[in-house]
């Protein structure tokens, strides 16, 4: 199953089948997909802006990271 989401940097549609992988970035403007920001948990209204309690703190939510996400 492919979705579609948005790039959180500047609202470029992008789709893959899956989770983005470490070196996937916007075809537009080359910001990392694989970010906070573009996570399904990511809620700047609850604690730490993730809902998902077993998640460890990340404190740039714009960059690269390699934690389990979506």
């Amino acid at each position: 199953m492919s979705l579609t989401r948005h790039c959180h940097n500047c609202g470029e549609e992008w789709t893959l089948t899956g989770q983005p992988g470490r070196g996937e970035s916007c075809l537009k403007c080359r910001a990392d997909l694989r970010v906070c920001l573009n996570c399904a948990h990511y809620d700047p209204r609850v604690a730490q802006q993730c809902r998902e309690r077993r998640a460890e703190p990340v404190l740039e939510k714009h960059t690269g990271n390699f934690l389990r996400i979506f």
